[in-house]
């Protein structure tokens, strides 16, 4: 059913919705249905969800314009909110009123059959939404969450550090700021810690890709592969750095690629999942290195879209935007300006870091509150 062709009867039975899955990164699972869009309802939304064991839906989450209802049909489940959580089980109804880090909210399957739902919201818009768990908002204009996106005119994510002020744990800090370019060998193995790092200080991390040629027509550097001397160190470094942490470490054969193609995919998947950016990039990282994928190709780094729960024609189309384009090149800019030279390069609570061996120096500055 569309909205284009609406049903005859006003009533459906849940049973003969088809579901259709969805999934962001390795975390969030569901199948999901519309109910109220094929019937014409432009100012309420409603969806059966299935999640399966161990899964939800979607992030911990807080809507500032749109209310929501969960009517629980069958299985059981727990219910994020605030600084609470909640068992839930068939026949429950879970009401989270639009409001802050005090309203966020998620709904997990913790049995060990499918949690099966129904989901009610408001249309409301322009909307905003805040992720605790990893300091992160996005902002939706001409369709709210769920709506038609043919009418939306804004969907960006940004880092929006107090949106979990008031929880505690890991969403209460700055996130430490990862900033990376995708041919970048030291950047390679941040990857692989930073998240646990990160985790082991109650942080979350803000994942910053961006072209390092922008940081070096400031300051007159050239890549380490591009160096005499330094590029035989480093991929000494780099095989020795594999061999102790058993790691796989095989760049292309003409590294570094010129990851422009990897560098907009991301931002242009964060706009529609912060958590399914992540994952992408960590994805990107592996294959890169393995020598099994062209960041600079827009068609390969495309036919990684299904891995986040996203069609590959649609990535594509993503990437070539020019507004996502130039997005891209201020994002850059920026953070060159906020005095980011290098990949690695993190920033917690505005202190900077340079390199993947100043990661455990940055840890104990944290620990310790700096000195």
């Amino acid at each position: 059913m569309t909205q284009d062709r609406m049903p005859r009867s006003p009533v459906v039975t849940l049973d003969d919705l088809k579901l259709s899955p969805q999934s962001h990164g390795t975390r969030f699972h569901a199948a999901m249905a519309a109910i109220a869009a094929p019937f014409g309802a432009a100012h309420l939304g409603a969806r059966l969800v299935e999640v399966p064991p161990g899964k939800a839906a979607w992030p911990f989450h807080a809507h500032h314009a749109n209310d929501e209802l969960f009517v629980i049909l069958s299985g059981n489940g727990e219910l994020r909110f605030g600084l609470d959580r909640y068992p839930v089980a068939a026949g429950m109804v879970a009401v989270c009123p639009a409001g802050g880090a005090e309203t966020a909210h998620q709904l997990i399957a913790t049995g060990p059959d499918p949690l099966r739902y129904v989901a009610v919201s408001t249309m409301r818009e322009p909307e905003v939404m805040t992720y605790p768990d990893s300091g992160k908002l996005t902002v939706f204009a001409g369709a709210a969450p769920g709506g038609d996106k043919a009418k939306r005119r804004v969907a960006a994510s940004l880092p929006h550090h107090g949106c979990g002020r008031l929880l505690g744990g890991r969403g209460d800090m700055n996130p430490i700021e990862f900033w990376f370019d995708f041919s970048s060998g030291y950047a390679f193995f941040a990857a692989q810690r930073i998240e646990a790092l990160a985790a082991e200080l109650g942080r979350t991390v803000l994942w910053r890709p961006y072209m390092l040629g922008a940081a070096f027509s400031v300051t007159g550097a050239r890549g380490l592969s591009s160096t005499p001397l330094k590029r035989d160190y480093a991929q000494r470094d780099w095989a020795r750095i594999a061999r102790q942490r058993g790691l796989t470490f095989r760049p292309p054969a003409d590294h570094p690629h010129v990851a422009l193609a990897a560098t907009r995919a991301f931002y242009w998947i964060e706009a529609q999942s912060p958590d399914a950016a992540t994952a992408f990039a960590q994805r990107v990282f592996d294959l890169y290195f393995s020598d099994r994928l062209d960041t600079a190709s827009p068609e390969a780094v495309s036919r990684l879209g299904p891995e986040v729960g996203l069609e590959p024609e649609a990535l594509l189309a993503g990437i070539a935007d020019p507004a996502l384009k130039e997005t891209v090149r201020k994002i850059g800019e920026d953070a060159v300006a906020r005095g980011i030279f290098g990949s690695p390069f993190f920033l917690v609570d505005d202190e900077p870091f340079w390199g993947w061996d100043r990661m455990e120096m940055m840890a104990e500055w944290i620990r310790t509150g700096g000195w």
